[in-house]
């Protein structure tokens, strides 16, 4: 995930409280979202490369029978 752009929400008494956290800033530990309490909800943005690395195989499937069936279309006329 992207270590830059962590989201802490945390449950009070009065709603939630959220905290964005950059875990690669020398000032993370000074960070009250740092140290998690119970009930914490920790989100970690997903990198959007390792996303396109995922369905990529997908894709390149995809593809391929698209240019088969192109070849095979031009083949017959």
């Amino acid at each position: 995930g992207n270590r830059k752009k962590v989201l802490i929400i945390r449950p009070t008494k009065s709603g939630t409280e959220t905290f964005r956290i950059d875990l690669t800033s020398s000032k993370v530990l000074s960070s009250e979202g740092f140290f998690l309490l119970p009930n914490d909800i920790v989100y970690v943005e997903p990198i959007s490369t390792k996303t396109f690395r995922i369905n990529a195989p997908t894709l390149s499937i995809f593809l391929s029978t698209i240019s088969t069936f192109i070849l095979i279309l031009n083949f017959i006329k």
